[in-house]
């Protein structure tokens, strides 16, 4: 929806400063309200939402709905979030600029304003759910374990209502907790606010609310899965494909997972909280699958989900959790978690291996099962990229999440003890990467391929965070590129200084006077000198600590470096003659070529001598243009 004209806010304005019933209203208000919505209690809210909702009435009879389809909602929608917060904006402004004593600055400091009661109100309902989840959960387990020898589930096993009821006590406050949620007197606001971290700030616009996730069928999910690693991995994971038949291979999968898994996907409660019941011994020394679960305080629907694996969990959460190794091993999942300060975080576990795999490295067959119950999971989650999910997810699967949770390498790449992939990271230097492009060993070219392609995808998550990511470490890369190349450009110029390089004289169509190139730099020769296209001389440049009377740019100033650098050349003229002389050039622009050069062999990039006084520069603007000559300010 357009955002209102400037036509319509100044109408708004007007309407304020000048209707009657508004000015009615003002005197009754002096006193009543504080400086600014965000300062009010729940009962001015009341009385303020009463106010300004007769007040948007009125305009709009007064103006003929001057913002068109912005008043056209049902009322029990509320008004459109611009429109009503510019109205806000404009009611306070008019009220004031009457003299008069808010209502906030008479306040104790125990009383709440309204978005403090909200948030308080919203925790308690939140942990209140938190607690009904995991007495139901714990009473499931415990009616599925007296049922059944072994810890197996049911595969169509689910939740009764009776499995998750909550004592008199716990139902009421709950129901209590609703009802200040949801007061009438509120609804409005809450509208306005209940999105609160879903704006895109680079599109300007609402995201949709992030949904659960859509409940599963993990087995379905399962043997789908091992069809794509048979089509597309056959040859990594021969080692258990081979071995066993598929429903094999599925039901060691099953075992291995814990019973929080099955019950969060038998009863189908891919909430928030589901997946926080699901819990587990973070401590374990055993290999296995975790889950990292991120939240923001102030939306908790707004969940990140991310999976992992471990020869010891206990330590890999460990690792997690230190702050210091996070910023050395940066990647989407870290970034996402320390965005916020008071990012909230659980770790659950999904799959624990046998005790017997502790401390020890895993057989083959072992870590192919291991990368098998990850991804299993990354795709039960959808924690993959959209384009993974697209490739692994049986055609009929849910993707409305796809895109929004933290996983970037698909686990099934997760490299073996024996293999030379390398390990699984997303931050690579050019000079690495395109190395593994380029490798002998077609394993690791796939790898590096689908990397990429997984990675890339982020561009198109529908997450600002996740672009935001993906965008912040291509800059760093493209800046990381640049300055590689500008320190190779340095180097190779170094080469001049430190040992001297052969250089071949050319000439330019319908000129006699040859010249030198030595990088970015043509370095016309003196006509005396004579000598002939083609043939080969020896330049050295050297560099003093003070102005020399023999500099190459004989016009330099004593303030410009140009005054310190002079340029010698060996070889033979035309007639066969020696010629070992120090040239020079006269010209104030020829000094400022030789001022870029100098802070070049001192180590200056060209970006940096860009902004110094008295320096030359030249570019393209594209492949192929031509070059254009540029001369700082002097």
């Amino acid at each position: 929806m357009d955002t209102p004209s400037d036509e319509a806010v100044q109408a708004y304005m007007e309407y304020f400063q000048r209707e009657t019933s508004t000015c009615r209203f003002l005197p009754l208000m002096q006193n009543a309200l504080p400086t600014a919505a965000t300062e009010e209690t729940i009962s001015e809210e009341t009385v303020r939402i009463q106010v300004v909702g007769r007040l948007l009435d009125e305009f709009k009879d007064n103006f003929d709905d001057p913002l068109g389809e912005l008043f056209g909602m049902e009322e029990e929608e509320g008004p459109e979030e611009y429109a009503y917060v510019k109205t806000l904006d404009v009611f306070y402004f008019c009220l004031n600029r009457t003299q008069r004593r808010p209502s906030n600055l008479n306040r104790g400091p125990s009383v709440k304003t309204a978005k403090e009661q909200r948030d308080e109100d919203w925790k308690v309902h939140i942990e209140e759910l938190h607690r009904q989840a995991k007495r139901g959960v714990r009473k499931f387990i415990s009616r599925a374990q007296k049922t059944s020898p072994s810890t197996r589930l049911r595969r169509n096993s689910s939740f009764e209502a009776a499995d998750i009821m909550e004592s008199d006590i716990g139902v009421s406050a709950a129901i209590e907790a609703n009802s200040r949620l949801n007061s009438p007197a509120r609804r409005i606001q809450m509208v306005l606010e209940q999105n609160s971290g879903g704006f895109d700030v680079q599109i300007e616009a609402k995201l949709p609310r992030p949904l659960d996730l859509i409940p599963v069928d993990r087995h379905n999910y399962s043997e789908h899965l091992l069809l794509k690693v048979n089509e597309l991995h056959s040859n990594r994971y021969r080692e258990i494909l081979e071995r066993h038949p598929t429903v094999d291979i599925c039901a060691k999968l099953e075992n291995n997972l814990t019973p929080g898994v099955r019950v969060v996907s038998d009863g189908e409660l891919f909430s928030l909280d589901g997946l926080r019941s699901i819990s587990g011994d973070i401590k374990t020394t055993a290999a296995g699958i975790y889950m990292h679960i991120l939240w923001p305080p102030n939306d908790p629907q707004h969940f990140c989900l991310y999976v992992g694996q471990a020869k010891n969990l206990g330590n890999r959460i460990a690792d997690h959790n230190d702050r210091l190794y996070r910023r050395k091993h940066p990647s989407l999942h870290y970034h996402v978690w320390d965005s916020q300060e008071d990012m909230c975080s659980e770790f659950v576990i999904l799959a624990i291996f046998n005790s017997e795999t502790e401390g020890r490295n895993l057989f083959r067959y072992e870590q192919c099962l291991l990368n098998l119950l990850e991804m299993w999971m990354a795709c039960l989650f959808r924690t993959l990229t959209a384009k993974d999910l697209d490739t692994y997810l049986p055609p009929s699967a849910d993707r409305s999440s796809a895109g929004r949770h933290l996983n970037v390498v698909p686990p099934i790449w997760q490299r073996f003890h024996d293999e030379n992939l390398p390990a699984r990271k997303e931050v690579f230097d050019r000079a690495g990467f395109e190395a593994l492009i380029r490798s002998d060993d077609p394993t690791v070219r796939s790898w590096a391929r689908q990397a990429t392609a997984s990675y890339n995808d982020l561009r198109n998550s529908p997450d600002p965070q996740l672009r935001r990511y993906w965008f912040e470490n291509n800059q760093r890369q493209l800046q990381q590129a640049w300055d590689a190349n500008e320190k190779r450009a340095i180097d190779r110029m170094k080469v001049y200084q430190v040992e001297g390089k052969e250089r071949t004289i050319r000439c330019a169509p319908g000129r006699n006077r040859g010249y030198i190139t030595c990088g970015k730099f043509n370095i016309p020769l003196p006509q005396s000198l004579s000598m002939s296209p083609e043939s080969k001389i020896f330049v050295q440049f050297h560099l003093y600590e003070m102005a020399v009377s023999h500099r190459y740019a004989s016009e330099a100033m004593p303030c410009d470096p140009a005054s310190r650098l002079a340029i010698s050349i060996k070889g033979c003229n035309s007639s066969g003659n020696e010629v070992d002389e120090w040239i020079q050039s006269s010209g104030s622009k020829a000094a400022m070529k030789i001022n870029t050069l100098v802070d070049m062999l001192e180590g200056i990039t060209l970006t940096e001598s860009r902004s110094f006084c008295r320096r030359w520069d030249v570019s393209r603007t594209e492949k192929g243009a031509q070059r254009k000559t540029n001369y700082t300010n002097e």
